[in-house]
């Protein structure tokens, strides 16, 4: 029988042994979490800075959550669910990913993993960021083609169109 993780609709920007939807189901992610480490994770091989520029949006939303919104219990899903096992699960799927512990996503994924507070949320904020800057030094942004065409009236400068 086939398995889920063996479908890809649209892509192959999930296809690893351990994939996103296992790794946030195994840490018990809240659903924003989810959506701002699933940018994270498909940004490099689906929609670039896009997909980082959504990270960052989710971001901003788990500062709003954690600076009063968000249920004072709570903080991240791996921690405030007993999920003590959280940094076994990312080094899997950090492995599955071809991440190096000291790069700035498995940074960003430790601290969704295990951040507290409107600090934690902030310092997940900090580090979305600094992907998105990570991506963009990468890729300098292309100067747009000058396709504007001259004014109707231009003229070369004694009275003839410069045809």
């Amino acid at each position: 029988m086939t398995s889920a993780n063996d479908i890809q609709v649209g892509g192959a920007h999930y296809r690893t042994a351990y994939q996103h939807w296992d790794y946030a189901t195994d840490t018990a992610m809240h659903p924003v979490e989810y959506a701002l480490t699933k940018y994270a994770t498909r940004y490099p091989s689906k929609n670039g800075r896009q997909d980082l520029e959504k990270a960052v949006h989710c971001a901003e939303k788990l500062v709003e959550l954690a600076s009063g919104t968000w249920p004072k219990h709570y903080s991240s899903g791996a921690t405030e669910h007993g999920k003590s096992e959280w940094p076994l699960y990312l080094k899997r799927f950090a492995a599955a990913n071809g991440w190096e512990e000291d790069s700035t996503i498995w940074k960003l994924f430790f601290a969704v993993g295990g951040w507290a507070g409107e600090v934690g949320a902030l310092l997940v904020l900090d580090l979305t960021r600094q992907l998105l800057a990570e991506w963009d030094a990468a890729h300098p942004a292309q100067p747009a083609e000058d396709t504007a065409l001259p004014p109707a009236d231009a003229t070369d400068g004694e009275g003839d169109s410069p045809d």
